[in-house]
């Protein structure tokens, strides 16, 4: 099992479109759009034998609460070699980057089934929500609590 810097968009497209669970969240195109906003994405893919088996994006997030490596809704692991092997092996590198790059912490929120048996080695359940600072609240409807109304803001 080899673990490098990931160089075609197109194997890794193509990957991630072959899977079960394919979140947009991995796919090379968001890697891009974490780029444009300041926090710059590492790619990594797992061959076995030269083939392609998974992908993980990781993402260097500038954080108030310090600086990480992020992993939304990866790594992506063939069913094949969805081992404990290949995810020791994954973690061992994203520890490397992270340090290379000044990380404090890797925050992993893999896009697994529950009934999933495969563990990350050495991490506890974080109590937030990776992606939350990131989300936009649109109301489609205020309320008037003192007359009992609701209207929506769209109209």
């Amino acid at each position: 099992m080899t673990i490098q810097e990931a160089s075609s968009q197109a194997d890794w497209d193509s990957f991630l479109a072959s899977q079960p669970y394919s979140p947009f969240l991995q796919s090379w195109t968001m890697g891009e759009v974490y780029r444009d906003i300041g926090e710059e994405p590492v790619r990594l893919e797992m061959r076995e034998n030269d083939q392609l088996v998974g992908i993980c994006q990781a993402i260097i997030v500038p954080a108030r609460r310090g600086k990480h490596l992020a992993v939304p809704y990866g790594p992506v692991v063939s069913t094949v070699n969805n081992s404990q092997l290949t995810i020791n092996l994954l973690v061992d590198e994203l520890k490397k980057v992270a340090k290379d790059n000044g990380c404090t912490f890797i925050r992993l929120s893999p896009f697994w089934p529950k009934d999933n048996s495969i563990t990350i080695p050495n991490t506890k359940h974080s109590p937030l929500h990776l992606l939350a600072e990131h989300i936009w609240y649109l109301p489609l409807i205020t309320s008037n609590t003192i007359e009992g109304e609701h209207s929506s803001p769209l109209l």
